[in-house]
């Protein structure tokens, strides 16, 4: 019985490594083999159970696009309300630059509307002028409409 020890440390380490790691994979590929989540287990679905899950989701996306609200046509005089004073109106093909002079308390409103309006702030800038603040926006048509 003391042979197989004396062999084992008689062995290179180099060996020994190989050896484990032989063991090793040799375990993972039967315990692999074994468990009900591996190999065939996982196959794929058959397509008509694809194309029902698929369908039941497109469904699920018209129903939700029809609950949507449609968006408000944008114009920049819309966000001249109580404390916000539209300073300047850049146009450009996708969007423009407006220049709001407001109180702090406005700004998130601001952004509110615009996202009632399809539209985003891709560039954002505040600044204090004449004891207010200056928002600076850059502002683009949100895709997808």
């Amino acid at each position: 019985m003391r042979q197989l020890p004396e062999r084992w440390c008689g062995l290179t380490p180099f060996t020994r490594f190989g050896c484990w790691l032989g063991a090793v994979l040799l375990l993972s590929a039967a315990g692999g083999y074994c468990l009900p989540w591996s190999g065939a287990a996982l196959s794929t679905a058959s397509p008509l159970r694809q194309w029902q899950t698929l369908r039941a989701l497109q469904m699920q996306a018209a129903q939700y696009q029809q609950t949507l609200p449609d968006a408000v046509p944008f114009s920049p005089l819309d966000f001249q309300r109580e404390g916000t004073h539209l300073a300047r109106w850049q146009p450009a093909e996708t969007g423009g630059e407006m220049v709001l002079e407001t109180q702090w308390q406005q700004i998130p409103s601001v952004f509110l509307r615009l996202a009632e309006r399809n539209m985003q702030a891709a560039a954002f800038s505040i600044r204090p002028a004449d004891g207010r603040l200056r928002l600076t926006l850059q502002l683009e048509v949100i895709d997808g409409e």
